[in-house]
Formats: C-alpha cells, sequence, structure tokens
C-alpha cells in the first residue's frame, strides 16, 4: 500500500454491526424470538423489514432447538472473523470453525448477513434510525483528505458529493467471512479496478495465494505504513517504431519487516504488471506535462535538466502528493530513474523540444503565468 488510510471515528452506520451483535450474543439465548431480541433503536428496522424479521426469526428457532454449546460456537465465529485488524497482523491468531454440522442453520446465518449488507445497510428504515447514510459515510471518508486509491496509486476516489461513490471493499472477503459483512473496519473503500477480479475480487488475503493453506500477514488500510520503494528499469529504449518502449518495475519495502507485505499487497493487486504497463502508456505524456510546468525560455542543459528531474520526483513522493495525485508514487519512480539512468540522448531529445511550441502551448487549468 502506498499510503494508510484514515478511519472515519464515529458514524451511524456502524449501528448495523453492533445490532447484529446484540442479536447473536443477547437474542440468541432468549427463550422466545421477537422484538427484544435487538437493541431498542434497530427495532423500527425490523419492523420495516418482513424479510429481515423472517430470516432473524428463522435462525433464532434453528438456534434454540440446538444446544447452547451451538449458539456459544456461532458468537465464537463471531468474534474471530471481525478482529480484522489482528488477524491481518497476526498469522499464529487462530481463526474459529463453526464446530458443529448444522449446514441450514450456517447457510442462514450467511444469509441473513448478505441482506444485512445488501438490503439493510442503504435502506431508508435503516438511514432514518441509525442517523446517517451510507452515501454520508463515503463523503466523511473522502473529507479525511483522501482522494487517491492507496491500493493502486494508479486511479482517484470518486468526488465527493458526487451521484456515485467508490465501491466498499470486504478487506476479508464475505465469501470466506460472511459474518463481517457489516463491519466498517472490514468495509474499505477502493477504486474500481483494485476491487474487482482479477485483482483482489474475492480472493482470501490471509492465505498465500501460492500455498492456500498457509496463513500470511496482509496489510491492514488503517495501520500506519512504512512505505515503499518503487525501482524502474527501462528494459527496451523508446524509439520510433517503438515510441513507448519496455519497461519493468520492482516494488519493495522501505523496512525490512514489511517486506512480507508488500509481496503479499503486489500478489493480490498484480501491482508490478499493472505499474509497468502504466509506464509504457505514461511516461511521454508525464515528461511532456513537466516541461510544460517548467515552462523554459531556453533550452536546458543535461545537468540542469536530470536536476530538475530530481527535484519533481522528489516532490512528487511526498506524502501528500501521494494521497491528492493519482500516480504521483510511479511518476516519481520514473522521473527518478530519468535523471539518475537516462542516457544523455534520451534527455537531449526531451531538452530539444522543452521550449518547441508542442509544449509550450499546452493548455493548463490556470494557463499561462510567465510572471
Amino acid at each position: 500500500m502506498l499510503y494508510e488510510l484514515k478511519y472515519v471515528s464515529t458514524h451511524g452506520v456502524y449501528k448495523l454491526h453492533t445490532a447484529i451483535g446484540y442479536f447473536l450474543s443477547d437474542g440468541l439465548n432468549r427463550t422466545k424470538f421477537g422484538e427484544e431480541c435487538f437493541p431498542s433503536w434497530f427495532r423500527p428496522v425490523l419492523s420495516a423489514s418482513p424479510s429481515l424479521r423472517s430470516k432473524a426469526s428463522s435462525i433464532h428457532r434453528k438456534a434454540r432447538r440446538s444446544n447452547k454449546g451451538i449458539r456459544d460456537a456461532i458468537h465464537r465465529v463471531w468474534i474471530s472473523q471481525n478482529q480484522v485488524q489482528k488477524l491481518c497482523s497476526t498469522p499464529s491468531l487462530k481463526l474459529e470453525d463453526w464446530g458443529f454440522k448444522n449446514e441450514r442453520l450456517i447457510k442462514e446465518l450467511k444469509g441473513l448477513f448478505s441482506y444485512l449488507y445488501e438490503n439493510t445497510l442503504e435502506s431508508k428504515s435503516f438511514e432514518k434510525a441509525g442517523g446517517n447514510s451510507l452515501k454520508d459515510h463515503y463523503n466523511k471518508f473522502r473529507n479525511l483528505d483522501q482522494r487517491v486509491c492507496p491500493f493502486c496509486g494508479l486511479c482517484y476516489y470518486e468526488d465527493r458529493e458526487s451521484k456515485t461513490r467508490s465501491a466498499y471493499d470486504h478487506w476479508l472477503a464475505r465469501t470466506h467471512y460472511p459474518l463481517a459483512a457489516v463491519n466498517f473496519q472490514n468495509l474499505v473503500p477502493m477504486c474500481d479496478s483494485c476491487n474487482k477480479r482479477p485483482r483482489k475480487g474475492t480472493k482470501n488475503i490471509l492465505f498465500q495465494s501460492a500455498d492456500p493453506s498457509k496463513r500470511q500477514s496482509f496489510y491492514y488500510p488503517y495501520n500506519k505504513i512504512c512505505g515503499i520503494k518503487i525501482e524502474v528499469t527501462c528494459l527496451t529504449k523508446p524509439n520510433p517504431s517503438n515510441p513507448r518502449g519496455k519497461w519493468s518495475v520492482k516494488t519493495t519495502a522501505s523496512t525490512v519487516v514489511e517486506e512480507p507485505l508488500v509481496k503479499a499487497w503486489d500478489a493480490v493487486f498484480d501491482i508490478e504488471t499493472r505499474f509497468s504497463a502504466r509506464i509504457m502508456e505514461g511516461l511521454d505524456g508525464w515528461m511532456k506535462d513537466f516541461l510544460n510546468v517548467k515552462d523554459y525560455r531556453t533550452t536546458p542543459t543535461l545537468p540542469t535538466l536530470r536536476e530538475d528531474l530530481s527535484t519533481r520526483a522528489a516532490w512528487l513522493a511526498m506524502p501528500n502528493q501521494l494521497k491528492k495525485r493519482a500516480e504521483s508514487a510511479l511518476e516519481s519512480a520514473a522521473f527518478s530513474y530519468l535523471a539518475a539512468e537516462a542516457s544523455d540522448p534520451v534527455l537531449a531529445g526531451y531538452a530539444r523540444i522543452s521550449t518547441s511550441p508542442a509544449i509550450q502551448e499546452i493548455p493548463t487549468v490556470l494557463g499561462k503565468n510567465r510572471n
């Protein structure tokens, strides 16, 4: 990950998770099903949804027919699957399984949580009872100065107050951890490109893709992150017949302890492949934009151009740029490569066009400033 996310400290949508937790810990131990199986504030939501009430009632009935050990097992699984941060950082932490063979009850529990996520979370009755909407939560998340998806750094989150919002990814996929479906410590805004297959999709991030029986540590999005290093290598130099050239990108951790996290991040989100492809598409445009911003009055010398590229790379790598400017981390790495490794003929070509009308007349949002 390129930077850690900030968590919205309190919000009404978090109450859905507490309501279902109350049902599993207190409601299932009541002899009769009724509104008292849920906290009082949630009862209007239950009344407004016959389907929700029916699903909860059926689970209560089956759980009551079983012995207390099964009800306790349900609660243990609930606690286990919702330790999202600990599960990511502690591979040795035990994952509780159901411990019983009532497949019908397990299926209904999974169905209840799917219904809560897909139907209740954005319902008008829950919005009224909880006091806030999911869109309001997304806007508050974006208000915390988070503009670029940290899982790839290539895409922007959807704008605040727009008609759409970026998707909430289940960090621990609900396919594998269904009881964490409405836990906002497990629901993370993510760009569509990262959220869908073949990237994260429904991958089980707690287990190695190469060995699905082996646990691994993984980034938790709201933890402090030491950072990554991006190394760019030119495999084939751009030329008239191949103007994009061919590039390779390698990502490593800034600290040894986070190296397993970076490797797992790359495996899940296909980072190095996506970065390498993006450099081929983007480098020429980044350089032309850079030359336009520099607004050279005379053709720069190669030492000057290298120094300016190095300065630009350092600016792009600053934390506030990573959060606000898509492709900032990759662009920084590309400029660092050009400043230190590019041949003189390659840079001389850019220097020659730096004062040409094709560069000087590229429009900018604020227009040219020659003061």
